[in-house]
């Protein structure tokens, strides 16, 4: 049983040392697999935290919905509502058109949001 142990381990060592430049290029190749791996997660999770921070800049809020024109009837169901989490009121307080904002393509509007919006 001993004999068949170090014959086995001979056998490896002889295999290890014969195929040494196989063996550091599979070791290369891991490593630069992981690192591939791990950039791509990295960059991934960033694109979709700065896409998130593009919508809020965008639309001005982090509301997953938006429903316009709702009656006081309607507001009050949406609050008494079990499926809805937390509600929010957004109102428009006023626009801004002047003359030299009229040849560009740009807005200036106030918005009003209260504490859950």
């Amino acid at each position: 049983m001993k004999i068949q142990k170090k014959i086995i381990r001979d056998i490896c060592l002889k295999s290890f040392k014969a195929n040494k430049r196989r063996n550091i290029f599979v070791s290369i190749a891991i490593v630069l697999t992981t690192l591939l791996l791990t950039s791509i997660v990295s960059v991934g999770m960033s694109f979709m935290e700065s896409s998130q921070q593009q919508q809020r800049q965008i639309v001005g809020t982090t509301a997953d919905a938006n429903v316009n024109n709702l009656t006081a009837i309607q507001y009050q169901k949406l609050a008494q509502s079990d499926t809805v989490a937390t509600y929010g009121t957004q109102r428009t307080i006023g626009m801004i058109n002047s003359k030299s904002l009229a040849k560009k393509d740009a807005e200036v509007i106030l918005h009003w949001y209260d504490e859950p919006e």
